[in-house]
This record gives structure tokens, C-alpha cells and sequence, in this order.
């Protein structure tokens, strides 16, 4: 049983004594690097086959996928042992834990298999870059709105290609709303160039592009 924090683990071992009892050594390795290749040594030296560990946060993650090719590993709910009288100490904890997992009185986990884990964590990055351009959209839109320019109300998306012609003619040529006429034509319904004048306390039209789109472009 491996009780496991930030910068420790506590390991518990308990194998058979050969007299019909059990053998119990409990020690505690640094979670660095060198460290879990030190408990990997160990734990093969006592010839173990079955390792249990706390879902604790995002620590146990290094040491699973140190041991999960050599060893059967198990991963428990660290709200099931909690409830579990009698813990008191991180030794006690990975003793008690260790009996618990001998006799199979706690719920395993599911841990999926290394290509799920590895599209997953894809998955869910991408939806997170997803949500984040969508903040950064909005945050576009508020820009445009406080300089007075209502781009939102000529272009169905404030960053769409059209949308994007238009910030980027902003840019270079911003006197007049009727210098975009020169510009590559729109293929916008209704499109009214009174829409993209700036308002009195608009910003620079250099600052505010920059301000608008710095943060979408790395995403």
C-alpha cells in the first residue's frame, strides 16, 4: 500500500512469513524521479505483485505509471479509506490500507489503459483551448463595444474571415469609416460602414487591434 503526498510516499509491504502470519516493513521514498525508482527496486526486492495507492489529487499519477507495466496496481478512492477508524498517522495509514487491500474491503477505481488516458487528456485540452478562444472572443467583442466600433452588428462572427479583413484594415487605415470602401469587398447583408466609426475615447486604432487580437492567435 502506497499512501501519497506532494514530496513523500509512505510504502507498506506485507507478504507472508512462511508460518502462516505475515511479514510487514514499511518505509518512505521522496517522490522525486530517483525516489520512485527507489520504491520500484523495493517493492521488487520484497517480490511483490499486487501495488494499492490513494487517488490523492494528481500525485499518485507518477508513481501509477512508473509500476502499472510491472506490477498489478490498484487505485482506491481516498474518501472510502477515510472512513476507515483506527488511522492516525501516514504509517498507520499505508498499515491499515495495506489490510484493507488483503483482504479487498475497499473499491477499486477505474484507471483506463494508456491510449485512453493519452486521448483523453487530448480531449479534454482541446476543450479547453475551445473554451478559452471563447473568452477570448468575448473579450474581443467588449474591446470593439468600448472603442464604439459595433462590428457585432454587421459580421455574424466578430472573428469570422470577413470580421478578421476588417481589424486588420482598422489597423492600417482608420481616418474615416469610409476608407474600408477600398477595401477587399464584404460579403456581409446589410453592411453599413457607420457601424466601424470609433467613438471619441476610442483607443489608437494600432493599440486596439493589438488589444483585440493578441489573445487569439495563440489559440
Amino acid at each position: 500500500m502506497l499512501d501519497v503526498h506532494k514530496s513523500q510516499v509512505t510504502a507498506c509491504v506485507r507478504v507472508p512469513d512462511g508460518d502462516g502470519g505475515r511479514r510487514q516493513e514499511v518505509r518512505e521514498f521522496r517522490t522525486t524521479t530517483a525516489g520512485l525508482i527507489t520504491l520500484a527496486d523495493w517493492l521488487r526486492s520484497w517480490a511483490v505483485t499486487v501495488v494499492g495507492m490513494e487517488s490523492t489529487g494528481v500525485y499518485w499519477r507518477a508513481i501509477y505509471y512508473l509500476v502499472e507495466d510491472e506490477f498489478e496496481c490498484q487505485l482506491f478512492n481516498a474518501r472510502h479509506l477515510r472512513h476507515v477508524p483506527g488511522r492516525k498517522s501516514d504509517v498507520q495509514d499505508a498499515e491499515w490500507g495495506c489490510q484493507l487491500i488483503e483482504h479487498g474491503l475497499v473499491r477499486t477505481s477505474f484507471v483506463p489503459p494508456r491510449p485512453l488516458r493519452e486521448l483523453r487528456d487530448l480531449v479534454r485540452y482541446r476543450k479547453a483551448k475551445i473554451q478559452e478562444r471563447g473568452r477570448e472572443v468575448q473579450r474581443v467583442e467588449k474591446t470593439l463595444q468600448d472603442a464604439g466600433i459595433k462590428l457585432s452588428s454587421v459580421a455574424s462572427e466578430v472573428l469570422g474571415k470577413s470580421a478578421r479583413l476588417m481589424l486588420d484594415a482598422m489597423e492600417a487605415i482608420f481616418d474615416s469609416a469610409c476608407n474600408f470602401i477600398r477595401c477587399p469587398p464584404w460579403r456581409l447583408g446589410g453592411f453599413d460602414t457607420t457601424s466601424l466609426q470609433g467613438g471619441p475615447d476610442e483607443q489608437r486604432p494600432q493599440e486596439l487591434h493589438r488589444e483585440a487580437t493578441t489573445g487569439i492567435e495563440p489559440v
